[in-house]
């Protein structure tokens, strides 16, 4: 009877590491946190809506809108040649523990209308380029 009884504790100890070994191999690798935007170069251009200061697009050299930018901080040194652009970033809804910080050199501020933002907004929904016409030769 001892002898079975030690047999069974055995066999549930090896089928208890078996299954552990296996659960353990099994367990997915993390998701590599989501891409973010870059500029093509190190410059970029912030457009302003002018009766809500907090409502900016941030777009880069080539007119190409910056969709995971969240804040942005502007800094503005006398005597330097460009201002700073110091932009948070990340995608989809939930800010992660550490977002992606870039600092770029800003080419451009530009202040615009509501009803002029409003239409940028609604055609960079459908074209990431759609502000390609606005942006300085």
């Amino acid at each position: 009877m001892k002898k079975r009884l030690a047999l069974m504790f055995v066999m549930t100890l090896v089928l208890f590491a078996s299954v552990s070994m296996v659960c353990a191999q099994d367990d997915p690798a993390p998701d590599p946190p989501a891409p973010v935007d870059t500029p093509a170069n190190n410059d970029v251009y912030v457009i302003v809506c002018d009766a809500e200061p907090g409502q900016m697009v941030v777009l880069d050299s080539n007119g190409v809108w910056l969709s995971s930018v969240r804040t942005v901080e502007i800094t503005f040194t006398i005597g330097a040649s460009n201002p700073k652009a110091k932009c948070t970033m990340w995608a989809g809804p939930i800010r992660p523990n550490n977002p992606v910080v870039e600092n770029w050199d800003l080419a451009e501020l530009k202040s615009v209308t509501s009803e002029e933002f409003q239409e940028m907004l609604d055609s960079l929904q459908i074209n990431p380029e759609a502000v390609r016409d606005r942006m300085p030769n």
